[in-house]
Formats: C-alpha cells, sequence, structure tokens
C-alpha cells in the first residue's frame, strides 16, 4: 500500500512529514511517483532547467530555482533528493541584507577645500581620509577641474579612487550614469582616445568641466585631450606622369613612383619611372597573365591599384590568385 499524505491541520508536519517522505521516497526509487506510475507534470527529483521560475529558494548563499511540490496544499519546494531537500517557505527565505552606512555631512564633517568637500563616512581608508574634525571625516571630490588646478590632478584622482572603492563616486553614494572605472561596452561612441597603437572608445568624465577621458581604473588611466590626440599619419607622395615619364604599353601606362620595386620598375625614361596595368584584358592578351599580374601585384604592394593610388582597389580590377 502506499500513502497519499497524513493530514494534520491540512499540511504534513512533524514526524508524520519524515515518515510520509520516507514512504514517497521508497516508492519513487521504484517508479511510482504518490500512488501513480507517472510521473508529476513537476519533476520533484530532478529539477527543470528552463528559463522559467519555479519554486523560488534561497541556500547554499544564492538563491535556486527549484520545483514545485507535486502535492495538493503543499507549499513546498522540491530542491534535491532528500528528505532534507522538501524546504518550506521559512527555510527559502533569503536573508534581509544589511544596508550599508550612507556617508553624509553628520558628526560635524563640514570642511571644504578647493573642489572638495567633507562626509562622515566611518571605515575610512586611503587618501583624504581624517580631517581635524574626526578620523571618520573623509574628503571628496566635488569638482575635478577646480581640484587638480588647486592641488595636481594626482593628488586629487588618489582621492576620488579611494572614495569610489567605498562606494562614493565624487561626493555622492549614486554610481555615475556613465562608468569609471569599468568601461561599457557599447556601439555608441563614448570619449574616443588613441593609445596602445589604436584609437579606444572610452568613458567621459563624470565630473563637470572635465574634458578627460577615463579609459581604466588607474589614475594614469584619465588621459587629457593632448593625450588622446591619434598622431599625424605622414602622406604618401602620390605617384604621377612628372618627371618624364610618359611610357606605354599594351595595357600599360607608366608613372613616377620614387623607390620602386618589383616587376615593371625602371623603364628607357628613369629607374623612378614605373609601368603600372592600366587594362589587364589587353596587356594579358599581349604578355601573358603571369607578368601582367606580376606588375599590378608590385604597384599593389606600393598602395598603387592599376594605375591609380588609393587605399581601395578599383572594383574594375581582377586579381589572379
Amino acid at each position: 500500500m502506499c500513502f497519499l499524505r497524513v493530514r494534520h491541520g491540512g499540511l504534513l508536519k512533524g514526524v508524520w512529514s519524515k515518515a510520509c517522505q520516507s514512504t514517497y521516497n521508497a516508492r519513487a526509487a521504484q517508479g511510482v511517483y504518490g500512488c501513480s506510475t507517472q510521473k508529476p507534470a513537476v519533476q520533484v527529483f530532478k529539477l527543470e532547467a528552463d528559463a522559467e521560475l519555479g519554486c523560488m529558494c534561497f541556500y547554499g548563499n544564492k538563491m535556486n530555482n527549484c520545483a514545485h511540490s507535486p502535492f495538493p496544499n503543499d507549499d513546498r519546494c522540491v530542491c534535491g533528493d532528500s528528505q532534507s531537500d522538501w524546504k518550506t517557505p521559512a527555510q527559502c527565505q533569503a536573508p534581509t541584507p544589511q544596508p550599508t552606512p550612507q556617508p553624509s555631512n553628520d558628526h560635524g564633517c563640514t570642511m571644504t577645500a578647493f573642489g572638495q568637500k567633507s562626509m562622515y563616512l566611518p571605515g575610512c581608508s586611503g587618501t583624504g581620509c581624517g580631517t581635524p574634525q574626526g578620523a571618520s571625516c573623509a574628503f571628496c571630490v566635488s569638482d575635478m577641474a577646480a581640484c587638480s588646478k588647486e592641488y595636481g590632478a594626482g593628488a586629487c584622482q588618489s582621492t576620488y579612487n579611494a572614495r569610489a572603492a567605498q562606494g562614493v563616486y565624487g561626493c555622492s553614494t549614486q554610481k555615475p550614469s556613465v562608468q569609471v572605472s569599468k568601461l561599457e561596452d557599447k556601439s555608441e561612441l563614448g570619449c574616443m582616445c588613441f593609445y596602445d597603437n589604436k584609437m579606444n572608445n572610452c568613458a567621459h568624465s563624470p565630473f563637470p568641466n572635465d574634458d578627460r577621458c577615463v579609459c581604466g581604473d588607474s589614475e594614469s588611466d584619465w588621459k587629457t585631450p593632448a593625450q588622446c590626440q591619434a598622431p599625424k599619419r605622414q602622406p604618401t607622395p602620390p605617384p604621377s606622369n612628372d618627371h618624364g615619364c610618359t611610357m606605354t604599353a599594351v595595357g600599360q601606362k607608366s608613372m613616377y613612383l620614387p623607390g620602386c620595386s618589383g616587376t615593371g620598375c625602371g623603364t628607357p625614361q628613369g629607374s623612378s619611372c614605373a609601368f603600372c596595368v592600366s587594362d589587364m584584358t589587353a596587356c594579358t592578351k599581349e604578355y601573358g597573365a603571369g607578368a601582367c599580374q606580376s606588375t599590378y601585384n608590385a604597384r599593389a604592394a606600393q598602395g598603387v591599384y592599376g594605375c591609380s593610388s588609393g587605399m581601395q582597389q578599383a572594383s574594375s580590377e581582377v586579381i589572379m590568385v
């Protein structure tokens, strides 16, 4: 025989709960769930891994998505195979987090300095902690530009970082909408800054009148517009037909190209005169595909595609591999 349930005030309780659960587990091990060989729609011993929320239960220092009990009037969560994994709502209740003491200007922390204020911050550590008004009074940066002008960017940034490590950003416990220490991965352009031989999408400083880019966690990652400026590229002298490079051939022209190297360099008009392929079909028909392709490739290596200089090859050119 099997027990449907033992009622005690409508719920399984005390020793009867353990006895009935033990009976249920023994039958389930033999393929009988309750008094039926059909598994309940909600898995009892195997938790479903799906996106829908089941019976949420906090244990193991995290919230877990368990299954609901298959029995009527049983509000327990089924979180595993053993009897102890059938958890009551009280056992599943997450602990109430302890609020972090909010910094304030109470307790007489009223000192100010250029671009800085002071606040009451128990357990303060790092730069700016402790004022003549008490060890729990801490300076915070309210205006980075004014602070940096008076004390230098290094000292003010160090104070900002020390407060940020304790959850105070500037002089507020609310994080700025643009992350300061952690850069956002987003498609929109932020504060563009060139370093490490590439352009980087950094965050804007959260301070008014501060035009620096925030590109990381350390003080050196707060970069001025001058530090973010990309180096100017040296223009490559464009090839031309000056200097008397006027020879032509079937499907080819010549141009002035100092430092020319490879196939087609040097004509009777000078070593800096180079042949280029202006018509691949005509050139191939006259000289063969290999020779014309070799000339084209040699010019392309120097930034000349066909007989034109540019960063993209002309759409009409056909490169043979």
